[in-house]
């Protein structure tokens, strides 16, 4: 059986429970393909996703299909010295309400033995575009390597900026409207319930991106635009609709 490898930061995880899935794991059961994840969790940065990406190099097989969840621009990753491993910069800063979010007695330790680690993340939040596009040019080799042993790459950014269309040339680019995240927040898609997403939606979520993919389809256009108005609210569970509120454009 075909996989979907599912990778991303907390946009790839919602709560499962009562038949709630993500929206990849819905599109997975609809093109019959067995779906793993246990590579998504908050917090990552897109350093750490590419190198979830790398660890699995050797379970991928031609037919296979990668999606990725990207994560915040200004997110980066700092060593640890406490615990001698690679974290992610979210534990000291919060990029949806952009400001230093650390706990100054929770992480007390790890600024001790990190000095200059808030300088770091000053950093990535001034320096996004040489930061990323240093980054970026590492996984796109990798993307075309896969590429070629006909594994497909679909992906979306959780933000967009000036320069993410430029920054890989392999894979489909899934864009919505001001990024992910805005679009998510714009159509009332982000109450926070389901980890970051309204409840409900996911199915929904999942209908757009097959209609607009073609099914996942290796020969799918680069870039495929989502808008608002290709979705289709019939796909949302029946039983939730309540917690959807729709866009007063579509009323």
């Amino acid at each position: 059986m075909k996989k979907l490898f599912h990778f991303g930061d907390s946009y790839g995880t919602v709560k499962y429970s009562d038949g709630n899935k993500h929206f990849c794991h819905h599109i997975s059961d609809s093109i019959k393909y067995e779906y793993i994840s246990a590579f998504t969790y908050g917090g990552a940065s897109n350093e750490i996703i590419f190198r979830k990406i790398l660890e699995q190099l050797h379970n991928y097989k031609e037919g296979d299909i990668i999606f990725i969840n990207f994560s915040f621009l200004s997110r980066g990753c700092f060593l640890n010295k406490v615990t001698n491993t690679i974290e992610s910069t979210n534990t000291l800063y919060n990029e949806i309400y952009d400001k230093k979010m650390f706990n100054k007695y929770k992480y007390s330790r790890v600024l001790e033995e990190n000095e200059g680690v808030l300088s770091l993340v000053d950093y990535y939040i001034k320096n996004s575009v040489d930061y990323n596009f240093r980054l970026f040019k590492l996984i796109n080799p990798l993307f075309e390597y896969l590429i070629s042993k006909k594994i497909s790459i679909f992906y979306i950014f959780i933000e967009e900026s000036s320069y993410t269309d430029t920054l890989l040339n392999y894979g489909t680019n899934i864009k919505f409207e001001d990024g992910f995240g805005n679009w998510l927040i714009k159509n009332n898609f982000h109450n926070n319930e389901d980890v970051h997403y309204s409840i409900g939606i996911q199915p929904m979520l999942a209908d757009v991106i097959l209609r607009k993919t073609d099914n996942l389809n290796q020969n799918c256009k680069s870039k495929i635009e989502i808008t608002i108005e290709d979705v289709e609210y019939k796909t949302i569970n029946y039983n939730l609709t309540k917690y959807i509120k729709k866009p007063l454009r579509l009323l």
